[in-house]
């Protein structure tokens, strides 16, 4: 992970793995290398040590998709804090676009000559 990916107090959303797509609000509050503090809504359910997440940042006005493993989940007060590291490299959502794009027109051609035999 690049240093320069997150600083402290920047805006993060969390999905977390609780079963529904709903992204939770969070903040940094400490960055160290492919490690950081991210403090919660306190009304986000808190993963558990291990578990992985997908963490979304929007660096430069554009949006990353990151995987992160937390280490470690406790509370300060009620909210609760993760120390999340970084595993892999960003994705970005125009990249991403590009994947479906290119997914959907392979899966459209395959269609096609299905449709022609």
């Amino acid at each position: 992970m690049e240093s320069a990916m997150f600083k402290k107090g920047d805006e993060v959303f969390l999905q977390v793995p609780d079963g529904s797509a709903h992204l939770h609000r969070g903040r940094i509050v400490q960055e160290r290398g492919d490690r950081c503090l991210v403090e919660l809504d306190p009304t986000c359910p808190a993963p558990e040590a291990g578990q992985e997440i997908m963490l979304f940042t929007e660096p430069g006005g554009e949006f990353m998709r990151h995987v992160a493993r937390v280490q470690q989940a406790t509370r300060a007060g009620t909210a609760p804090v993760l120390d999340l590291r970084v595993t892999g490299e960003p994705v970005s959502a125009e990249r991403r676009r590009h994947r479906r794009v290119s997914y959907m027109s392979a899966y459209d051609a395959m269609v096609r000559t299905m449709v022609k035999t």
